[in-house]
């Protein structure tokens, strides 16, 4: 299989979310699969030896989408278009709902590309009482309940945030705690 993972932030930065998408590449990478990291990382001066190739598109993107989502959705969409005709992917996975996930899933349902969305947090969670979580930002809450449901499968790293799935009206089924 040919998997992209697009994530907003990636190599030179590290966190939770970063390292589970390079052990993710890396294992189907030594199981034989084409993975592909797309990101909205600046590119580092010096690139690192992975098994698995990354693609650094305009650092610019995710302020974009939240500045100008209009505009920066066209960009998305057409960047999009260009590495699916390159690689020809099977499947895409999204890390982080907001913003790239929200405006990249009418790409995929555009041209019937299997998709999968992972919350890692602040795009998925509510905690108003420490003022947490993008989905506060009731504009950004009503795209989320539009965009997430459209998804193939959403991948939960716990049982709140498949609870906050379910709140937005994503069946069980569709639903994966890792």
């Amino acid at each position: 299989m040919k998997i992209a993972h697009f994530i907003a932030q990636f190599y030179p930065y590290v966190g939770g979310a970063e390292i589970c998408v390079h052990n993710v590449c890396r294992t189907l990478t030594d199981e034989g699969h084409k993975a592909v990291v797309i990101t909205t990382t600046p590119e580092p001066e010096t690139p690192p030896n992975l098994n698995y190739d990354i693609v650094y598109l305009w650092n610019r993107t995710s302020g974009m989408l939240k500045k100008a989502p209009m505009i920066g959705k066209v960009y998305l969409h057409r960047e999009l278009a260009k590495l699916q005709k390159k690689y020809s992917f099977d499947l895409w996975q999204v890390t982080a709902g907001y913003p790239l996930g929200i405006h990249a899933i009418d790409f995929f349902r555009k041209n019937n590309i299997p998709c999968i969305l992972r919350c890692c947090g602040e795009d998925i969670q509510k905690f108003p009482q420490i003022g947490y979580g993008y989905r506060l930002d009731d504009k950004i809450d009503e795209l989320a309940k539009l965009a997430y449901p459209k998804y193939d499968g959403l991948v939960a790293l716990t049982p709140t945030v498949k609870k906050e799935y379910n709140e937005l009206g994503i069946p069980d089924e569709k639903i994966e705690i890792i």
